[in-house]
């Protein structure tokens, strides 16, 4: 009994109206229905007595089924205004929903700006630029020391460029001189031998 009532209490005004509303729609529609089939059948019944020939029974049933017709219109103009009005009542909960939903946001950014103040989004900001600043410097440090790695050399690489620069210039100065021979050519021994021999004084 304590679960029905506080279940009672929760429902809303709006969600009461939904609830009613459509209750009375579905009462208009089987209204609706069951006046269709009365009209159905009394239309029927008026062709049988006209063709009995019976056209006062024919005209007072003809009366009712015209009667019928204009509770059947009044009734789908009813349905049509309680659809409109559900309809209407879903766009204000939606638009309530929403409203509630920026003053929710509302009341929570206050909350935030009272535990975030200006002066410690400064000192964030400042902190910030700070360690990027020093980031860049680390950044630029580290480029210059892979820059000056690749200038250093090693003293075998210094030997081995200087030995081949040695041997370059020995080519260079053995093409500009011509051979030294190994061996004394035929021609000049003979020679050797017909030279006069000097005697001292």
């Amino acid at each position: 009994m304590g679960n029905a009532l506080c279940f009672r209490q929760s429902i809303s005004t709006a969600d009461q109206a939904v609830l009613d509303l459509k209750s009375l729609k579905k009462k208009l529609d089987s209204i609706s229905r069951a006046l269709e089939s009365k009209i159905v059948d009394g239309r029927a019944v008026v062709k049988e007595l006209v063709a009995q020939g019976k056209s006062k029974r024919a005209k007072l049933v003809l009366k009712q089924v015209v009667l019928e017709e204009k509770m059947l219109c009044r009734c789908e103009q009813q349905v049509f205004q309680v659809e409109s009005m559900l309809l209407h009542l879903s766009e204000q909960q939606t638009v309530g929903h929403v409203v509630d939903a920026l003053k929710d946001g509302n009341a929570a950014m206050k909350e935030l700006q009272k535990i975030v103040t200006v002066t410690e989004i400064g000192i964030l900001m400042e902190d910030t630029k700070e360690a990027r600043e020093k980031q860049q410097q680390i950044e630029a440090c580290l480029a210059q020391i892979q820059l000056n790695s690749d200038l250093v050399v090693s003293e075998a690489d210094l030997e081995l460029e200087q030995k081949a620069i040695d041997a370059e210039d020995n080519n260079k100065l053995n093409d500009g001189y011509p051979e030294v021979p190994t061996s004394i050519p035929n021609g000049a021994t003979e020679k050797k031998k017909h030279l006069p021999v000097l005697v001292g004084a």
